[in-house]
């Protein structure tokens, strides 16, 4: 799975394409809803979008202070692949969007009724009663963006993500194979730490975040800092697991 961040005039045709086939699909068809989906706000936006072998898996756009409110905006959120927690991801990374492209201390988000949940799981809180929009429930929602990164920081593990990845370069280093017991052993165990400190890490995405670190050049970098290989190794290991299971 790859993390695709880009303005809208970084977009090609091709991307742009994909994403409003997909926005038409879910806000227009599947919710049976006649609104304007492409609007000028869309020129004024990033865009998020997770994607693997098969396109598009989730996406979202943030918008600046007063596009849509004073504070910055988060919308059209879709996954494609729900309950796997692609949302919860792409919403993670849209915080910091918000914060690093229009330094942003404060997201505003118009949800609709039954994805309060999800919105609640990085920090939203309602600040609104339930009105109608489009012809369909929502309820404003609102994330104070220092206060939740602070938060994130707390909750932070005594074992961390850069120290699995060491782990997984020491496995390298000892001329380990990818199929052998000890790095199945740490995929594992990479598996388990995301599930139970980010979002539910099934097999298949799993499968997408080892082809992201040596797609995704930040993350080959960050991981490859441990020693030089180690994010095709790490890739090569979660996909021998992959198809063991």
């Amino acid at each position: 799975m790859q993390v695709v961040i880009k303005h809208f005039s970084e977009l090609n045709t091709e991307e742009l394409f994909e994403i409003y086939k997909l926005r038409s699909a879910v806000f227009v068809v599947e919710q049976n809803c006649v609104y304007q989906d492409i609007d000028e706000a869309d020129k004024t936006a990033y865009h998020l979008y997770l994607k693997d072998a098969d396109g598009i898996q989730a996406y979202l756009r943030v918008l600046p202070k007063g596009v849509r409110y004073n504070e910055a905006s988060i919308g059209r959120v879709i996954s494609v692949k729900r309950r796997c927690g692609l949302a919860t991801w792409l919403l993670k990374e849209a915080i910091m969007v918000a914060k690093e492209k229009f330094n942003a201390d404060a997201l505003v988000i118009s949800s609709q009724k039954y994805a309060v949940p999800v919105y609640q799981k990085v920090g939203f809180v309602q600040c609104s009663e339930e009105y109608l929009e489009d012809g369909i429930p929502h309820v404003r929602m609102f994330l104070k963006i220092d206060e939740t990164l602070k938060a994130e920081e707390q909750k932070k593990p005594n074992v961390t993500m850069n120290d699995i990845m060491a782990e997984f370069a020491d496995c390298m280093k000892k001329d380990a194979s990818p199929d052998s017991e000890e790095a199945q052993t740490l995929v594992k165990k990479l598996q388990n730490h995301i599930s139970e400190h980010y979002y539910t890490c099934t097999n298949e995405i799993l499968a997408g975040l080892g082809q992201m670190y040596v797609l995704d050049e930040r993350f080959k970098r960050n991981i490859d800092k441990n020693a030089e290989g180690t994010a095709q190794f790490i890739c090569n290991a979660i996909e021998f697991y992959y198809k063991s299971n």
